[in-house]
């Protein structure tokens, strides 16, 4: 026995005679009441989406796109690449020295004593390990060589190891230091 009609909600459309009102679906929105269809509903913008019945675009996290309007749920960035930037439209290719897993917001550097020179890598896995005679830092793009005085004799090595005193190395890319000459002396990283 009502005497008179409800405005319909913000975020739905009453279509005329409406017993109740129907949400914007997934992908729309509004912010307005008394719409009396879903055409009247707006298309969520790229960068953003728009769950069933929302009265405003979400902006996609950092992580996240959406590439076209009219989406209900921002897209993780696919592994390979990231994304640091809300209401991203687009991921950004990983970088050299780095890899990306899925969903990534940032491009994650390949460990100390590994390396790569490859983009879209999706795990630390795809980087190179360091070969004995060269090390790599963090987020390395290639292997950098042992200096004469220096060494490393194992693979994976974030750093060369200075020969210690009564030893020497005169070549680079060295894995393992000589004995002094006799009549001789030599200081640590000769």
């Amino acid at each position: 026995t009502a005497t008179s009609c409800q405005e319909c909600n913000v975020g739905s459309y009453c279509l005329l005679g409406a017993a109740v009102a129907v949400p914007c679906y997934a992908g729309t929105f509004t912010n307005a009441t008394n719409l009396t269809s879903a055409a009247e509903c707006t298309q969520c913008p790229a960068g953003s989406s728009c769950v069933t019945g929302s009265i405003a675009p979400a902006e996609c996290r950092p992580g996240t796109y959406a590439a076209i309007e009219g989406l209900g749920r921002c897209d993780a960035c696919p592994g390979g690449s990231f994304q640091s930037a809300s209401g991203a439209t687009a991921c950004d290719t990983c970088t050299a020295g780095s890899y990306c897993p899925l969903g990534s917001s940032t491009a994650l550097p390949c460990d100390s004593g590994s390396f790569s020179s490859a983009t879209w890598l999706e795990a630390q896995s795809e980087c190179n390990t360091t070969e004995p005679g060269y090390f790599s830092s963090k987020g390395s793009i290639v292997p950098t060589p042992c200096s004469p005085g220096t060494f490393a004799a194992t693979t994976g090595s974030g750093a060369c190891d200075a020969c210690p005193a009564g030893s020497f190395q005169g070549a680079a890319t060295a894995t393992s230091c000589q004995e002094c000459n006799v009549g001789s002396y030599c200081l640590l990283g000769a």
